[in-house]
């Protein structure tokens, strides 16, 4: 692989020499920052990635800057360097997407993609070369033929490294797929629980609004579940999105005036088909009272007990 290292600090420096003693790796240029006036007589002096860079010989240039400096640019071309490809990826998935993405994510789709591209490179050019048969066969048609292939080839490395991107900065989205998932409903409740303390905990500070991918990080729990809790929690008019895209999440009703038990109801009834209702059912009274009576304990327990109160109750245990 050609790599054109930059870097001018010191602590640069053995970064370079891994790079130059790595199997493999082939530096083929060293962009630094030009030389400055240091010392008493403030005499130009090289950077140390600079010199290091010339006591092993390597080729090395100092702009003043890189953006509309065509020198520079065209010495870059003609080291054909392949990072310069991960570089490029990297930007793409850092910039064009229409959302936040972190710097190591992207790196890591970028040289995936990069080296998945050079490889691409290398095997269409030899079957390109192989082909001369083809070329013959079809003349003109065989370019465009040609042509749609590296298209497609390209566009399923660029696609490639979009999705690692995508799962290194939400991993959760690996860990279990959509209605592979099932819930027991004691597991259900909890979550619902959880997730309106935690939302209702932040906005009675006054922080910022829960959103998705960092809720499911406090929960401990895949992104997909946490997503089917809220969605459930939003049919029932308990909390509400506050915009489009990833949006907060804050509560939807007054924290003071929202009875516990009927986020505990609201879960509990939560999907019921019409068709099957629990007044479609045969009476009978043993298994009625007992229902009722556990019922009935509940709301002892609650004791009228709201969502502030269970803020409040949470935010006074953690102090």
């Amino acid at each position: 692989m050609r790599v054109v290292f930059a870097g001018t600090p010191a602590f640069s420096v053995p970064c370079l020499e891994a790079l130059m003693a790595a199997p493999g790796i082939e530096v083929v240029g060293v962009v630094s920052q030009p030389d400055r006036p240091a010392g008493r007589g403030m005499r130009l002096t090289p950077s140390p990635v600079k010199q290091a860079a010339l006591d092993a010989g390597l080729n090395v240039i100092t702009p003043d800057r890189l953006r509309g400096n065509a020198g520079a640019l065209n010495w870059l071309h003609e080291r054909n360097a392949d990072m310069l490809v991960v570089v490029a990826f990297t930007f793409v998935y850092m910039f064009m997407p229409n959302t936040r993405v972190k710097l190591l994510p992207a790196l890591i789709g970028g040289l995936v993609a990069g080296v998945a591209w050079e490889t691409a490179g290398w095997a269409f050019g030899t079957f390109v070369v192989n082909s001369g048969n083809y070329t013959a066969i079809y003349s003109g048609f065989a370019i465009l033929i040609m042509f749609m292939i590296w298209l497609f080839v390209s566009w399923l490395i660029l696609l490639l490294g979009t999705s690692i991107a995508f799962y290194c900065q939400y991993p959760g989205h690996l860990a279990v797929r959509r209605n592979q998932q099932a819930l027991s409903p004691q597991m259900t409740e909890k979550l619902s629980l959880l997730a309106m303390f935690y939302i209702g905990r932040h906005y009675y500070r006054r922080q910022h609004a829960w959103k998705i991918d960092d809720l499911a990080r406090m929960l401990g729990a895949p992104i997909q579940v946490v997503d089917d809790i809220l969605n459930r929690l939003r049919d029932r008019k308990l909390i509400v999105a506050t915009d489009d895209g990833a949006p907060p999440y804050v509560p939807a009703q007054d924290m003071e005036t929202l009875p516990v038990k009927h986020i505990l109801d609201a879960i509990r009834t939560d999907q019921e088909s019409n068709e099957l209702t629990p007044w479609r059912l045969p009476k009978e009274p043993a298994v009625d009272a007992l229902l009722e009576s556990a019922d009935t304990a509940v709301d002892a327990a609650m004791q009228g007990q709201t969502l502030k109160d269970m803020v409040l109750a949470g935010t006074e245990r953690k102090t």
